[in-house]
């Protein structure tokens, strides 16, 4: 991909999660973070229907400014409007807010580590990063099911919990798997989100 049209997806991403959903693709990667920024505890409240409503506004006027864009051609147009459109039906095929959230940090961390490394003149590293990110994930799972055991051993309910725990686990042994290099990332980042539901979760108890 050009550089001119690699840095205009970069913003029409952006431009999607600016209101969206705010410091997305900042993750702390301490591991002992009872909470990330990447997935903020009033998004774990929001309906679903609210949010995904939001992102779609967001798209909407991210593709209209592409649309009306004096410095692209058409072709970079549609090539910039398609990649709003496949991260919205990727979005679409998901039905609760951890998986959007998840998607729409992964979908934008990618193309930003696109950009960065064509404008550095280097090749992207894609493999290095997943990993790194899933031995982050999995420190992360670990403290926070550790965490969950004591709350349950001091008699609280940690059902819920629990269950975004174990949604957390599936998606990382699916970002371990044979899947492309954005499957499995996308596979991450949703666990990350699962996992700070669960954070969430237990500042409530």
């Amino acid at each position: 991909m050009k550089k001119n049209l690699m840095i205009g997806l970069a913003m029409a991403l952006v431009a999607v999660m600016v209101v969206a959903v705010p410091a997305f693709a900042q993750q702390n990667d301490a591991p002992d973070e009872r909470k990330t920024r990447g997935f903020p505890p009033e998004w774990v409240d929001e309906s679903f229907e609210d949010l995904l409503d939001r992102v779609a506004d967001r798209a909407e006027k991210a593709s209209e400014r592409i649309s009306n864009s004096p410095r692209l051609d058409d072709d970079q147009k549609s090539e910039l409007l398609a990649a709003i459109d496949d991260m919205l039906a990727a979005i679409g095929e998901v039905d609760d807010n951890a998986e959007v959230a998840g998607l729409l940090v992964s979908r934008t961390q990618l193309e930003r580590r696109e950009l960065r490394a064509e404008r550095n003149g280097q090749e992207v590293d894609h493999e290095s990063h997943v990993a790194g990110d899933v031995e982050r994930a999995g420190l992360r799972l670990e403290r926070l099911t550790k965490v969950t055991g004591w709350a349950e051993a001091a008699g609280e309910d940690v059902a819920g919990i629990q269950d975004a725990l174990d949604e957390a686990g599936s998606q990382l042994t699916a970002a371990t798997g044979d899947g492309t290099v954005v499957d499995r990332h996308d596979a991450v980042h949703i666990s990350l989100a699962w996992m700070t539901q669960a954070a969430t979760g237990l500042d409530d108890l």
